[in-house]
């Protein structure tokens, strides 16, 4: 009687098991979800940036007619940009100017990139409103006004390429990019660069 009576109760008990695993699922699924904005992981790119000593500016305003970026289900394009700062008038103003090749160092070129690379981080912070939405670094790309022979452009765009790591670490802030020379940029600015990330849901 007592094993006819436990598999008499076998189906009742297999489906409150399994109505139990559910909830668990679905706990678990809600705690994941709520700590990709909420929880343990909220503003770790924040905290990631004060660290590196780096305070997000406003967004370089912009220049012609169109959107600082644009998202997508998934995926924010955000805008390209030069290494401008804020100056006391609130202007957007070029720390560097110039070609490389010519006027501009390497060095110089990197840190400009560099720098359009904190402003890309403003760009997409005003666009989505929280840099933790952000899943990794999709792409960068990178045009360097270079002075005839100048075959180095890969080395000034890893300014900006080099901050995205430094920013999400290895395995989402290295990304697939292209860097290429231009004859000539607005402004006289010696590099300008654009992205797209990948956001959470």
């Amino acid at each position: 009687m007592a094993v006819r009576s436990r598999r008499r109760h076998a189906p009742a008990q297999q489906e409150r098991a399994r109505t139990c695993l559910i909830a668990a699922d679905h706990y678990t699924l809600c705690i994941s979800k709520n700590e990709r904005l909420t929880g343990k992981h909220m503003h770790d790119i924040e905290r990631r940036l004060t660290a590196l000593g780096i305070e997000l500016p406003r967004a370089p305003k912009a220049i012609g007619n169109f959107c600082l970026g644009v998202e997508l289900p998934g995926l924010l394009l955000v805008s390209g940009t030069y290494g401008t700062v804020v100056d006391a008038d609130d202007n957007d103003v070029l720390t560097v100017v110039g070609k490389l090749g010519a006027d501009v160092t390497v060095e110089d070129g990197y840190r400009s990139a560099r720098l359009a690379g904190i402003n890309l981080l403003a760009m997409a912070k005003q666009v989505v409103g929280d840099l933790d939405r952000i899943r990794r670094v999709v792409r960068i790309a990178g045009m360097v006004a270079t002075s005839p022979g100048f075959q180095n452009a890969p080395s000034v765009v890893n300014g900006a390429s080099d901050l995205m790591v430094d920013v999400f670490g290895a395995d989402r802030g290295r990304h697939a990019r292209i860097a290429f020379p231009v004859h000539e940029l607005a402004r006289d600015a010696p590099v300008a660069c654009e992205a797209w990330f990948q956001l959470r849901d």
